[in-house]
């Protein structure tokens, strides 16, 4: 993604992270679709993130698929997109569980141009999604840059100095 903004987005899950990563990309997103198990919940943080949004971005809200034969909007999704934020619990509650994400094409991020995805659950191994993207070319973040970004946020605002996030 240094080539290029992540101007197609999509979000895993529609819960608290999903909303601030909205939030924080909000000025610069031109289509962003938001995928989650409850169809309603993703329809709700479209309809909240409405005024943060530039009016020119497309919103899409999807239901999770649970196989193959309902993933086809969800995929062409992931495939059109330069960025897939995954926000949802299960990588935590369920680190090795595959059966999840196996209607997501989540190794054709990108498309011919790969993209990246942004894990925000951390932990000591990579996260299935973590696996299948980098498998397919994509570049991967961990929650654990995530966090690492908190955390020299809050020792700014707590402390009043910058700290250099490549020393912590």
């Amino acid at each position: 993604l240094k080539d290029r903004d992540a101007e197609r987005v999509v979000i895993l899950g529609a819960g608290g992270a999903a909303n601030a990563a909205i939030f924080a990309l909000a000025q610069t997103v031109e289509h962003l679709t938001i995928v989650n198990r409850t169809l309603s919940k993703a329809e709700a943080s479209l309809e909240q993130a409405g005024p943060w949004l530039e009016p020119s971005c497309r919103t899409q809200a999807l239901g999770w698929p649970q196989d193959a034969a309902e993933a086809h909007e969800v995929n062409a999704a992931i495939v059109a997109a330069d960025l897939v934020i995954q926000t949802t619990s299960i990588p935590i509650l369920y680190p090795q569980d595959s059966a999840p994400f196996e209607a997501l094409e989540l190794e054709r991020i990108g498309g011919d141009r790969p993209g990246a995805l942004l894990e925000l659950a951390y932990g000591n191994e990579p996260t299935v999604p973590m696996q299948w993207a980098r498998a397919g070319g994509s570049a991967v973040l961990d929650g654990a840059t995530m966090l690492l970004h908190q955390g020299a946020r809050s020792f700014e605002r707590w402390i009043g100095k910058r700290p250099d996030v490549t020393v912590m």
